[in-house]
Parts: structure tokens; sequence; C-alpha cells
């Protein structure tokens, strides 16, 4: 891809979810925890995803994925993102998203 077609915006929204928990057989393991990928899990039950999704500029094309998140730890996904996506040679140029500041 050329400069111009990896320049791309980063847009995310916050989605309410049933909160319910589900047995892996093949993890062995428990769904339905805050799991913040490599930010790590708590032992609270995830009712609210946030939605992450990179657009193309230039060019049509998308990458969607989501995680369960509260709000203190936004920032730092954000960042998380913008910062993994920039090291593969994308080029972000804008955040969209409706959350409001909060502390």
């Amino acid at each position: 891809m050329t400069d111009k077609e990896r320049e791309c915006v980063l847009v995310s929204d916050e989605m309410v979810l049933k909160s319910k928990f589900l047995y892996n057989r093949e993890r062995d393991y428990i769904d339905g925890f805050e799991d913040f990928g490599t930010l790590g899990t708590t032992q609270h039950h995830a009712d609210h995803t946030l939605v992450f999704m990179l657009c193309g500029i230039s060019v049509k094309w998308n990458s969607l994925w989501d995680i369960s998140v509260k709000h203190p730890i936004l920032k730092s996904l954000v960042y998380t993102c913008l910062h993994k996506h920039h090291s593969i040679g994308f080029l972000p140029v804008a955040l969209i998203c409706d959350q409001g500041a909060t502390n």
C-alpha cells in the first residue's frame, strides 16, 4: 500500500451488552468477565463493549474489533490501538468517537 492508501481514521463506539457467563470448553475458561487483552482481566461482569474500527480515507478498507471496557482505561486502549497500527505502517490521522471526558 502507498502512504496515501494507508491513511486512516480510528472510529470507536460503546455498546451495552447483556451480562451473562458462558463456559468455553476448548479454553477451559469462563467468558463474561471484563477482558482488556494485554491490560488484563477483572472479576467484574462485562456489561459494555467498546468497538474500534480503522477505516481507510482514500481507499475503501476497514478493520473491526471490539473490547469490553470501562472509562478509566479508555485512554490506554486508544493509545495502544493507534501505536500498534502506526507501528505496522498505517497512518492514523484522526480519532472519531462519542465518548465524553470522565475522571
